[in-house]
C-alpha cells in the first residue's frame, strides 16, 4: 500500500520554490500510489483543471476523476472549506463519502501530513475508508484543541497532546 499526499499547493496557488514542473513529477508519482490525499488545490493541479470554487458534488467527480486517471484504489480530497464546516471527500471501488467536522477557528501548518498518517495507521489498523478519514480528522482537532492558544502557528498542531487518544483508537483494544 502506499499513500501520497502530493503536498504542492494550497488556496489555488503552489508553495514557494515549487514550478509546474515539479507538478509534472507529482502526476507520474499519484500513479504509483493506492490512496491519494490532496487538497482541492492539489487535485487541481494533478488534474490540469483551473481552480475555483466547486460545489460537494463537482468535487466528488473530481476525486473519481483522480480514482480513474491515475488508477488508485482510493482518492481523498481533504480540507474543503464549507461555511462553518471543513469537508473530506472520498471515493474507493466500494465506497464514496462526504464527511462534514465543525471548523475549527485556528489553522496551522502541517495538518495535511498529519491527515494522511493517521489515515494510513487507521486503514492499517482494519478501519475502512471513510472511518479512517474520520479518525484522521477527530486527531487534527484534538491536536489543535491541546496546542497552546500563544504558541506560533509555523510549529504546527501540538500532535503529542493527542497521540495517546490515536493509538488507543488503532490497536487491537480499542477495535
Amino acid at each position: 500500500m502506499i499513500l501520497l499526499d502530493p503536498a504542492m499547493a494550497d488556496s489555488g496557488k503552489l508553495y514557494s520554490g515549487l514550478d509546474q514542473q515539479y507538478v509534472s513529477k507529482m502526476r507520474l508519482l499519484a500513479k504509483k500510489a493506492t490512496i491519494l490525499t490532496p487538497n482541492l488545490t492539489e487535485a487541481c493541479l494533478l488534474l490540469k483543471k483551473e481552480y475555483r470554487d466547486f460545489s460537494i458534488k463537482e468535487i466528488n467527480d473530481i476525486a473519481l476523476n483522480l480514482k480513474e486517471r491515475f488508477e488508485l484504489d482510493s482518492a481523498i480530497i481533504t480540507g474543503i472549506p464549507t461555511g462553518k464546516k471543513i469537508a473530506i471527500v472520498g471515493v474507493s471501488d466500494r465506497l464514496n463519502f462526504i464527511l462534514e467536522n465543525k471548523k475549527i477557528a485556528r489553522s496551522f501548518f502541517g495538518t495535511g501530513d498529519m491527515f494522511a498518517s493517521s489515515l494510513l495507521a487507521a486503514v492499517l489498523a482494519g478501519y475502512n475508508l471513510k472511518e479512517s478519514s474520520q479518525i484522521a480528522a477527530d486527531f487534527i482537532k484534538l491536536s489543535i484543541k491541546a496546542t497552546d492558544v500563544n504558541q506560533d502557528k509555523r510549529l504546527g498542531p501540538n500532535y503529542a497532546g493527542a497521540l495517546a487518544w490515536l493509538m488507543k483508537k488503532v490497536t487491537e483494544e480499542e477495535r
